[in-house]
């Protein structure tokens, strides 16, 4: 499904140039969504009003002097990604465990569910 939700925004963003992105930002909030045709046309997001923006795909940026995001980021290992992608605070807690951390650091691809930082502030306090 995220592959076919990325392709669509590919697709809204092409004109803009290559690995070019369309998102789609609820007003009122940083938060930003990759979407599929259906919320495409409805500018909604949970009932919510979005505008659309362009930027780059994920592992693209832009180059100066040219059009569309043509560069592709370099790999790094899974550990570092989540600093870049503003998910420290997800980092801090793989610095908890003894094994974790070495092991995203390790060769091999991997798919893991990383919060953002905003999205763990969010949470409840535990009591």
């Amino acid at each position: 499904p995220y592959q076919l939700v990325l392709q669509h925004s590919r697709l809204r963003g092409r004109q803009h140039g290559p690995n070019v992105c369309a998102v789609q930002k609820v007003i009122g909030t940083n938060r930003k969504y990759f979407t599929n045709c259906k919320q495409w046309y409805q500018r909604k997001i949970c009932g919510k009003s979005t505008v659309i923006s362009y930027e780059c795909c994920p592992g693209y940026e832009k180059v100066p002097g040219e059009k569309g995001c043509p560069a592709a980021l370099p790999l790094s290992n899974l550990y570092e990604t989540l600093g870049v992608v503003g998910s420290t605070t997800t980092q801090l807690y793989t610095d908890r465990t003894e094994k974790l951390r070495p092991e995203m650091e390790g060769p091999g691809s991997f798919t893991i569910f990383a919060p953002s930082n905003e999205a763990w502030a969010s949470l409840p306090a535990v009591r």
